[in-house]
Parts: C-alpha cells; sequence; structure tokens
C-alpha cells in the first residue's frame, strides 16, 4: 500500500512538471575555488514556473566564515507572483527578503527595514539571469534588495546590472544560458563558472 502511494505521488508529480533545468557553477575568489551555486527552473503544466537559487562558499577574510543563500521566485504565466530570499552567515540569519504580489504591484519586507510597495507587473528576476540572456530588457527585479535594477549592454552576449549596495555583476552568455558571472563588490571580485 505504501509503496503504491509513493508511485502514485511519483506519477502526480512527473505529470506536473513539464521541464526542470538545473545549472551548476563554481564559485571562484582569483583563481581559488571556494563554493557552489546551482540555478534550477522548473516549468509546470498551466504556465506556472518556479526559480531556485543556491548557494554555498567560504571566505577566508580577517577571518572565516560560510555564507550560505536560497533564493526562490515564483512566477504564473510568466508575471511575479511570490519570491523568498534567505542569507546566512556561519548559520546566522543576516538577510531576509519577502516579496508578494498585490492587486497594484508587490509587497517587499526586508529584515531590519520598512515595507516597500513596488507598482506594476515584474516580468524578469535577476534569478532568470542564469538561464536567460536578457536580450531587449533594460531592467530586472533584484529578489534580494525588492527593487528594480538597471541593465546595460556591454559587448556581445554581456550584460551590466548595477545592485542598490554598489556592486556590478557582469554577466556572459553562451546560446542564450550564461555562462559566467563576475560581481565587484567592496570586498572581493567574486567569479560564478557554469560547469559542464
Amino acid at each position: 500500500m505504501r509503496i503504491q502511494l509513493v508511485y502514485v505521488s511519483l506519477l502526480m508529480l512527473v505529470s506536473v512538471i513539464a521541464q526542470a533545468q538545473a545549472l551548476t557553477y563554481s564559485i571562484l575568489v582569483g583563481n581559488d575555488p571556494v563554493g557552489q551555486l546551482t540555478a534550477t527552473e522548473s516549468a509546470y503544466i498551466g504556465g506556472s514556473t518556479v526559480v531556485n537559487i543556491d548557494s554555498k562558499l567560504t571566505i577566508s577574510f580577517i577571518g572565516s566564515f560560510v555564507i550560505e543563500s536560497h533564493q526562490m521566485a515564483y512566477f504564473r504565466r510568466r508575471v511575479l507572483q511570490e519570491a523568498e530570499q534567505i542569507i546566512t552567515r556561519n548559520g546566522k540569519l543576516k538577510e531576509q527578503t519577502v516579496v508578494k504580489r498585490t492587486a497594484s504591484g508587490y509587497q517587499v519586507q526586508r529584515k531590519g527595514e520598512n515595507d516597500l510597495t513596488i507598482s506594476g507587473e515584474v516580468l524578469f528576476t535577476m534569478g532568470q539571469l542564469y538561464h536567460h540572456e536578457p536580450k531587449g530588457i533594460s531592467q530586472v527585479f533584484s529578489e534580494r534588495f525588492g527593487l528594480l535594477c538597471a541593465v546595460r549592454v556591454v559587448g556581445a552576449g554581456q550584460y551590466e546590472v548595477t545592485l542598490p549596495n554598489g556592486s556590478v555583476n557582469r554577466y556572459t552568455y553562451g546560446r542564450g544560458v550564461c555562462q559566467r558571472m563576475e560581481t565587484t563588490s567592496n570586498l572581493k571580485d567574486v567569479r560564478f563558472e557554469r560547469r559542464p
């Protein structure tokens, strides 16, 4: 009986998921590997999509610390419905952002900050930048900051996104998929290289 229930559950899950694609990236500081990022986009029958980004890295900079991040965005008919990002350092919650669609836009709650209201519809987020080259896109929504960020073309298959904290992310694409992402911040330059 239990095996039948598991089998039926698996059949239901397979029938709901139309397609799932996972991309894996090595995280490097200089030439030193410090962690891994996995970006998964799952498309469901009925027009829903879920994007999950999970990363873990260990940084040695005036001590050693482990940073873990989980980010999720749920879309229905290509429009963002809700999103969440959680960042921990050495197991302690450092950042949390929750985004929920409302009748006129989005309610954004960030840990330790006043709530924000964003009007309109979000059709493209930063989490999607791993699976989709932003051709013709001038702004992306940051799940982490709950704000729109400008996208700028800087070369063939290359785009820059400037974040509200002053960091700049540069994405390089091949066949429409991100092959490398480099971020410049006030601490270190970090590179994400796609694994085959």
